[in-house]
């Protein structure tokens, strides 16, 4: 007779989950005495043998037997492992130590013992079992026997694993797209019944405040007509995913920027609509900065001209301005080449192939450049060339932007022939005047009187007229060492020859050559390191500005020290405020229904020669003009 192998069954469905189950309903040991029969045990043993492994071992976990199913599935001979431990199939690493005692402990204590357990085939491959351990007892209760049966369940442990980590991959996911989004979920009538983080965050309305409300909570009502419906007809009639930038407003009124995509969810058995699920990034900052930048575009194609090329100068696109300014209609110049708006000679020069290489390099170029309208007319530009830079950081194309200065180039021009003429009288003046004013007239004046007698001066009464001419000599000295002073200036790097003088003794010695000297009243003034001409010719134009714009019957002009630092010219006429001393102080400036003539000239030299001085000057009006000097 074959050797039995007995197990505690009485009833066995092979294949399914009711083997393990009955298996563990009797939490009893088996005992040898109780056991059916032979012929019905071996009817049972053979059915399970048929479709489980069957591994027995001794009372401490020696292998005795095990059948073909269980060797097929570790790929052992049973002379390979037959006397072996159990633990010769365990993976290092699926049970600790102690684990694995305490497990074989309640198996020698008699309990029924079920586990899942990683074992390590001959191969070297893992498989996972699920092991059912029964105890096999004698009459007097000691263990005869370990019996387990096996069934593979290393398919449904990989299926497991996998099913965990595609779980974890869609948490985590989900983690960041909530990290990264803005989420929100409605029911079907689109009452919020869910949002993140980040909504709350940006919409500043707070959870409370949000769930159960409509997502019209958020709305700015700033889109085009029709915009929500085709929302809808996309979500729920093509069931599609609905995508564009939506302008939503904070709760503090704020408008936020979002790139919303929006789906439908419906019910997978019924087809039910349950509610819509809307993912939104945060656009504001980066829509804000295009609105500036559209802002700004528009404000530079009111106001200058505006043109762009591709990188070998072919004319793409140019507005209105630009058109007008070089006189030809748009369709005229696009297609063609930036050379028609330069000088020919220029433009087959190096220096034009080297601008267009440097543009088409990323170069920026800015400066003023002399460009030709239509009809051959010169004019002068102030332009910026931008290269702008595709995707992939190469020059896609440049972006001029120009202002006519022709106006200034010309003006500019004119000064400087002005100033040219300036220099030269200046040279006129200082050189050859010189000789009359200071050599000729003195001396003829000095012979003149020798060569009259007293009595002949007497008789003929030009006393006085001699006395006038030699005070208006030396006035004129003096003036002409002032201009000759001031003419200095206009070398390049002139600075003004500065002496430590008494104020009170240069203005008195300029003024009493004058006609109007009794009309100013001097006090005592301090010593300060001035040009004495040109600083005598500075104070004189405002003493007489003072006494010009004079309405009062006795015109005075009083000049005195407010405190050791600032010196005050005071008149008692009409008076000006500080901003009508400025504007006075511009050549060709005069008060409305003003009848005195002036030009405002001599206000603005005298003011430049103080301030040459470094001092500062300001105007109060009170009781007339008190002219403020800030002396260094």
């Amino acid at each position: 007779m074959k050797e039995t192998r007995c197990l505690n069954l009485y009833k066995v469905n092979v294949g399914n989950e009711s083997l393990e189950k009955e298996l563990m309903s009797n939490t009893k040991p088996v005992v040898l005495s109780n056991m059916p029969s032979t012929t019905e045990m071996h009817y049972i043993f053979e059915a399970i043998n048929r479709s489980s492994g069957i591994i027995e071992f001794d009372a401490v976990g020696n292998i005795l037997f095990a059948n073909q199913i269980y060797l097929d599935l570790l790929g052992y001979t049973i002379e390979e492992i037959k006397g072996k431990n159990h633990s010769v199939f365990v993976a290092p690493n699926h049970f600790p130590n102690k684990q694995y005692q305490e497990f074989w402990k309640r198996i020698q204590n008699g309990e029924f013992v079920s586990q899942e357990i990683e074992c390590i085939s001959k191969s070297g491959k893992k498989v996972w079992l699920k092991e059912i351990y029964n105890p096999i007892l004698s009459s007097d209760g000691e263990i005869q026997r370990i019996i387990a049966i096996t069934l593979d369940i290393s398919s449904f442990k990989l299926h497991q694993r996998e099913s965990v980590q595609r779980l974890t991959q869609i948490e985590d996911v989900y983690q960041f797209i909530s990290d990264a989004a803005i989420i929100s979920r409605t029911d079907a009538h689109g009452k919020i019944n869910f949002i993140n983080d980040k909504f709350i965050s940006i919409s500043g309305y707070s959870q409370d405040e949000l769930i159960g409300q409509d997502h019209r909570i958020v709305n700015s009502g700033m889109h085009a007509r029709g915009m929500w419906q085709d929302m809808y007809n996309t979500v729920l009639q093509e069931k599609k995913v609905w995508n564009t930038i939506v302008t939503n407003r904070a709760k503090n009124g704020s408008l936020y920027y979002v790139d919303t995509y929006i789906k439908a969810d419906f019910d997978p058995q019924t087809g039910k609509l349950q509610g819509y699920t809307s993912i939104r990034q945060d656009l504001t900052s980066l829509k804000k900065q295009e609105l500036e930048f559209r802002y700004n575009m528009e404000a530079i194609n009111k106001s200058n001209a505006v043109a762009e090329f591709d990188t070998h100068g072919i004319l793409i696109s140019a507005n209105n301005i630009f058109t007008k300014l070089f006189c030809y209609a748009e369709d005229e110049i696009i297609g063609k080449h930036h050379q028609i708006f330069v000088d020919q000679v220029y433009a087959l020069s190096e220096e034009y192939k080297e601008f267009w290489n440097k543009l088409s390099q990323g170069e920026f170029v800015s400066t003023e450049f002399q460009r030709y309208t239509k009809d051959g007319r010169s004019i002068w530009i102030q332009a910026t060339y931008n290269p702008i830079m595709s995707e992939t950081g190469a020059v896609d194309r440049i972006l001029k932007i120009a202002t006519d200065i022709t106006d200034r180039i010309e003006s500019n021009r004119e000064i400087d022939r002005k100033n040219s003429y300036l220099e030269h009288a200046a040279k006129i003046l200082r050189h050859d005047m010189h000789s009359g004013i200071n050599v000729y007239i003195p001396r003829g004046l000095n012979s003149l009187v020798k060569r009259l007698p007293p009595a002949a001066i007497t008789e003929y009464k030009i006393d006085a007229p001699i006395k006038l001419i030699r005070e208006g000599l030396i006035h004129t000295q003096k003036v002409y060492r002032g201009v000759y002073e001031f003419t200095n200036l206009v070398k390049p790097g002139a600075t003004l020859d500065l002496i430590d003088l008494d104020l009170l003794h240069i203005l008195n010695s300029f003024l009493k050559t004058t006609s109007y000297k009794d009309q100013v009243k001097l006090e005592p003034l301090c010593r300060v390191r001035v040009s004495e001409s040109l600083f005598c010719t500075a104070i004189d134009n405002l003493i007489r500005n003072g006494l010009k714009y004079n309405d009062s019957s006795n015109k005075l002009v009083n000049i005195y020290m407010e405190d050791e630092k600032t010196l005050v010219v005071s008149d008692n006429g009409r008076g000006m405020t500080q901003q009508e001393f400025e504007y006075f102080s511009k050549t060709g400036s005069r008060r409305e229904g003003q009848k005195e003539d002036g030009s405002g000239l001599g206000l603005g030299i005298c003011v430049a020669i103080l301030q040459e001085h470094g001092f500062q000057i300001s105007c109060e009006q009170n009781n007339g003009s008190n002219i403020k000097i800030k002396l260094k």
